[in-house]
């Protein structure tokens, strides 16, 4: 017989074992969560790869279709300026009324018609009359603005959803490492003893719940996507809404609204496919944010467009999007509704964004102003004077020129005296950006006074035919003042504003040959040959001295 020995488990190798199948149960759940994320975390990483190859894509082609519609916008110009010679002289001839004027006539239509077939902007559907018609180039330029903005909208849409699937990645890889550190900890407690080892699968375990929730709400987290529908219709709205605004800025505003209206039709199309489409909504806003503008302008009740508006704005902000012109908008649609302190708020917002940014400053100096703070408005001026110093004058004279539109136009409907104060001195600051090398204003002590305009001169070189209103086809205006105190060699600068917009090829800059005190005359012409006189509208001349702003005058043409 033989002597056989019977192993007995005890308690404490029964609980070992316990704990064991315990662990190792965890540690199935964990890898098998773990080969779960690592998937999620390998499908959005190439989601990410393509999406952002795609807005790659996308980028080359908006590039190319940018190109190719400014070298076609810059051809079709070139024709349409040689056809436009073309008809002026013809107009001429007709007017001449002779036998060989009428031959010329018929040889201008002829070389009228074939310059015309050398470009769709002299064709219809933008000209139809090709000989007394005048091309429809609002809608032009409008039209050739809709490819290159459906391509920018489709790279941001690509690149904005291919981002946020490489945040999911990234986020599924830290999950991975939290899951590992938990497994690690689950296989520590397995090779120790004592209560300790129950600490480690504790923790292991509130670790891998934190990955596992971390992994869910990154599952359900949001990825922006936009309907190729969608992306049409803000790509058309964009160009409608140029379209408005170019007829807005040529002071054409009732040809201008239905463009607005058909404008936010397609935003509105867009934002039913995509309520959250942060940059149809912005587009939106800026569209109601131009008709409210519009209507402060002209003294009517702008509150509703103004407020639609804002709210665009703030859903905008709201939907993740973070575009400076947002805060800009939204702190100038604020002052136009009355709403001062929170325009100072979104402004103020706007330049911790971009401190480098020229108009935010003159829009906090109005903002200020309003709220009765002169002093610190003038200094915000001077502020975006000192900005504007370190930067290429172009972008100084938009920034300017807009301020300058502006209260210009508040003020025709508005008047105030410490606004007129405030777009005096940007005026001013604007002279001396442009014309003096970025020289502060000197007060030489000289004073303008007695600004008149006339068309003609007479035998003593005075200025005669005095007017406000010219007729049409006036070639030259004469702006006739009297001054005392400028000294010789004093620059004087002589700004035309064209419809309250500077026109640059009708100001004048003379260095004073003049006695210290008398009359004097500066002529307005337009340096452009077969022209046609001065365009028809209105006119206003601001005469400086040093940049000082000294006097101002309005005429028109007929």
């Amino acid at each position: 017989m033989s002597n056989e020995a019977t192993l007995v488990a005890t308690p404490s190798h029964r609980a070992d074992e316990r704990f064991k199948a315990i662990v190792v149960t965890l540690m199935s759940l964990v890898t098998i969560l773990s080969a779960l994320v690592a998937f999620l975390q390998n499908d959005a990483s190439n989601r990410s790869s393509t999406l952002l190859r795609d807005g790659q894509r996308f980028a080359v082609t908006q590039m190319e279709t940018t190109l190719r519609s400014q070298q076609q916008l810059n051809y079709d110009t070139y024709v349409y300026q040689q056809w436009s010679g073309l008809s002026w002289q013809r107009a001429q001839d007709l007017q001449a009324a002779t036998q060989t004027a009428q031959a010329q006539v018929d040889q201008m239509t002829n070389i009228m018609q074939l310059t015309a077939d050398f470009s769709p902007l002299t064709q219809p559907p933008y000209l139809t009359d090709l000989i007394s018609g005048t091309p429809d180039l609002a809608r032009y330029f409008a039209e050739a603005q809709v490819e290159p903005s459906y391509w920018q909208q489709r790279r941001e849409a690509a690149v904005d959803e291919g981002n946020a699937w490489n945040n999911k990645s990234a986020a599924y890889v830290t999950v991975l490492t939290l899951m590992a550190v938990s497994l690690f900890l689950f296989g520590l407690a397995t090779t120790i003893g004592g209560r300790l080892r129950g600490s480690f699968v504790v923790l292991g375990i509130f670790i891998a719940l934190a990955g596992s929730g971390w992994a869910a709400l990154t599952v359900m987290g949001p990825v922006p996507q936009h309907h190729d529908e969608a992306v049409h219709a803000l790509a058309q709205g964009h160009a409608d809404m140029y379209r408005a605004e170019t007829l807005r800025g040529w002071g054409q505003m009732d040809a201008a609204l239905p463009y607005f209206q058909s404008g936010v039709d397609h935003l509105n199309h867009a934002l039913s496919i995509d309520p959250d489409y942060a940059n149809a909504l912005n587009e939106r806003a800026a569209a109601y944010l131009q008709a409210g503008e519009q209507q402060v302008f002209e003294r009517q009740d702008a509150s509703q467009f103004l407020q639609y508006s804002i709210d665009d704005y703030l859903h905008a902000l709201k939907a993740g999007s973070a575009d400076l012109s947002t805060l800009w908008n939204l702190g100038w649609a604020y002052y136009l509704l009355g709403n001062h302190p929170d325009s100072l708020v979104w402004t103020n917002r706007a330049i911790e964004k971009a401190p480098q940014q020229i108009g935010l400053y003159l829009n906090r100096a109005v903002a200020l102003l309003a709220l009765g703070q002169k002093e610190a408005a003038f200094a915000a001026v001077q502020q975006g004077f000192e900005q504007a110093a370190k930067q290429p004058i172009s972008s100084a004279n938009f920034y300017f020129h807009q301020a300058i539109y502006d209260l210009t136009q508040l003020l025709r409907a508005w008047p105030n005296a410490d606004l007129q104060s405030l777009l005096a001195d940007i005026k001013e600051k604007y002279v001396s950006l442009r014309y003096r090398h970025g020289a502060p204003v000197e007060i030489t002590g000289a004073k303008i006074d007695a600004v008149t305009f006339g068309s003609d001169l007479d035998a003593n070189d005075d200025v005669t035919n005095v007017a406000t209103r010219f007729s049409q086809g006036t070639e030259q205006v004469y702006v006739a003042f009297s001054y005392t105190g400028l000294k010789a060699g004093g620059q004087v600068e002589a700004l035309v504003y064209y419809k309250d917009r500077e026109d640059e090829s009708l100001t004048v800059l003379e260095t004073s040959s003049l006695d210290e005190s008398g009359a004097a005359w500066i002529r307005i012409v337009t340096p452009f040959i077969n022209a046609g006189g001065l365009a028809s509208g209105h006119y206003r001349v601001d005469i400086h001295v040093e940049g000082q702003l000294l006097a101002s005058g309005e005429f028109d043409i007929e």
